[in-house]
């Protein structure tokens, strides 16, 4: 037993000196970088605080006060168990080179949001005008629109439509002069995701103002029908949830006007609902669902303007352990 004391003492002085020797290299550790990959990091948030970056967005515009005559921005808001109580703002980003980047604005009453830039009306005006257009909170949010005139560094902004709506970062659609952006009208109860509506926004871009609430069409909300769900599927595996979100304005190959929108059909996977824009009876009309890798998590469509190609980043679900993976970026593209 004395035997036992002494090795412990032993052993005790002895981690009490290796403390004392490796302290100033304790001291100099540093966290991991979080990825192998060539990348470049805009901002970094701590896990352990519980409060994470969500609903990024990015965009190149001109801006005549730069050296090179433009400017990339990046914005981000934030989420999260840590996040509660806190006010709904979004972080805007600038850089000149996509290297380094620093902190430039902080856009109040924002949420959900995707920027995008128009070219000013006034010809005296070189730099574009930039536009932040989503919702001003997570909770019973109305749709709001910010916009800038110098570059990212100041926004004004106004309510579009009064609670509740909710949407993802998704980006706007213009044809034919208009601007198009996808929308969900969050009904009561709000249920994820069952009580989301499609609907889609669209404004002249001659309007002369998009911050006037009254340049702006509205969709009446369209609701989750059940009746659209193939037959087979309910009769060998009835869906958990079934509803759709996240909805990306897209211009079809045939200049048709488009709502994407991902489709929690749990337990099938990979999959999305085409709604089809009646402009005309302004009202949104179901198409289809289709085979649309990673459907069940949010997604963007853009599509190339050279190639002609759409294209996608995507969490597509590989395997039937995790059907909400969320592991494995993937590109795809289609004609």
């Amino acid at each position: 037993h004395s035997q036992s004391n002494h090795e412990m003492r032993q052993s005790l002085l002895f981690f009490l000196l290796l403390s004392v020797v490796l302290q100033p290299y304790i001291a100099q550790c540093k966290l991991l970088q979080d990825t192998t990959l060539d990348l470049v990091e805009i901002v970094w948030q701590h896990e352990a605080s519980a409060i994470y970056i969500g609903s990024p967005s990015i965009l190149k515009v001109n801006c005549s006060s730069k050296d090179t005559g433009v400017v990339w921005l990046a914005s981000h808001d934030y989420f999260g168990s840590g996040f509660i109580g806190m006010t709904r703002n979004v972080t805007i980003y600038s850089s000149e080179d996509t290297i380094s980047w620093s902190q430039l604005a902080v856009v109040p009453d924002a949420y959900w949001g995707n920027m995008f830039s128009l070219v000013a009306n006034n010809r005296d005006m070189k730099d574009d005008v930039i536009y932040l257009l989503g919702t001003s909170s997570d909770v019973n949010a109305s749709i709001s629109i910010h916009r800038s005139v110098d570059c990212g560094r100041s926004w004004d902004g106004a309510v579009l439509s009064q609670p509740s709506f909710a949407t993802g970062p998704t980006p706007v659609a213009v044809y034919n002069n208009t601007i198009y952006r996808a929308m969900e009208y969050w009904a009561s109860p709000q249920i994820w995701p069952t009580s989301f509506q499609a609907m889609m926004l669209y404004a002249p871009l001659d309007s002369g103002d998009l911050l006037d609430a009254r340049s702006w069409t509205m969709t009446p909300p369209l609701r989750f029908d059940k009746a659209w769900i193939p037959a087979n599927w309910t009769q060998t595996q009835p869906l958990q949830a079934p509803g759709y979100l996240e909805g990306n304005a897209v211009i079809g190959p045939n200049n048709e006007i488009y709502n994407i929108l991902r489709f929690n059909a749990l337990p099938y996977t990979n999959k999305a609902i085409i709604l089809r824009l009646d402009q005309n009876k302004n009202a949104l009309i179901f198409q289809q669902i289709i085979d649309f890798p990673g459907g069940n998590s949010k997604f963007v469509i853009r599509r190339d303007p050279v190639s002609g190609l759409y294209l996608s980043l995507v969490n597509n679900v590989t395997n039937t352990v995790d059907l909400n993976m969320r592991n494995i970026l993937f590109q795809y593209s289609s004609m």
